[in-house]
C-alpha cells in the first residue's frame, strides 16, 4: 500500500521538531541558539513554527538547518524513503527523487537532464561524474559535460585578441 503524501511545509516543521528535540532540551534553548546565530526568534515563535502557525523564510530555514547542524536537505526530506512529498498537488514525488534533486544529482522531472546539467557549473558536473554511487543514467550527464566544455573552449578561443573565424578577413 502506498503511503500518503505529505506537504513540504508540514514535513519541514515535523523535521525541525524532531531534530530540535534530539539536539536541544527545549524550544527556549533552541530559540536562544537561533538568536545567537542572528535570528530574532523567541520560544513562542519556535512553537508556532513547529505547530504550523508560522511559515519561515529561506534565510530562517538555512539558519535553522545550520543551528541543528544538518544540511537543509534533511529538513526537506523524511527518513522514510517510501513517503511522497507534495511541493504542490501537481508536483508530488517520492522522497528519493526529491532528495536527488535537492542534492543536484538528478532532475526533478524525467527528461530534463540536458537542461538540469547545463545549468550546473563544470566543477559540479565533474564531481557528479566522479561519484561512483550516482544513478545509472549518467551517460546523459557525461554528454552534457562534454558539450559544456566544448562550448566553453569555443568561447574562450573566440574571446582571444586577434581570433578570426574561418571565412573572416
Amino acid at each position: 500500500m502506498n503511503k500518503p503524501s505529505i506537504p513540504i511545509d508540514d514535513l519541514f516543521r515535523l523535521r525541525v521538531r524532531e531534530l530540535r528535540e534530539r539536539h536541544f532540551r527545549s524550544q527556549g534553548s533552541f530559540a536562544k541558539a537561533l538568536r545567537e546565530a542572528g535570528l530574532k526568534i523567541s520560544q513562542p515563535t519556535v512553537h508556532r513554527i513547529e505547530n504550523g502557525g508560522r511559515k519561515v523564510s529561506l534565510q530562517e530555514a538555512l539558519v535553522i538547518a545550520a543551528t541543528l547542524r544538518v544540511s537543509p536537505v534533511h529538513l526537506l526530506t523524511p527518513a522514510d524513503e517510501k513517503v511522497s512529498i507534495e511541493i504542490t498537488p501537481k508536483l508530488t514525488f517520492r522522497a528519493p527523487r526529491i532528495k536527488s534533486w535537492l542534492l543536484s544529482l538528478w532532475p526533478l522531472r524525467d527528461g530534463d537532464m540536458r537542461e538540469f546539467a547545463y545549468e550546473m557549473s563544470a566543477d559540479d558536473l565533474r564531481r557528479l561524474m566522479e561519484e561512483k554511487t550516482r544513478p545509472t543514467r549518467i551517460p546523459a550527464v557525461a554528454k552534457a559535460l562534454e558539450k559544456y566544455q566544448a562550448e566553453r573552449r569555443k568561447q574562450i578561443v573566440s574571446d582571444q585578441p586577434g581570433f578570426k573565424r574561418r571565412g573572416q578577413s
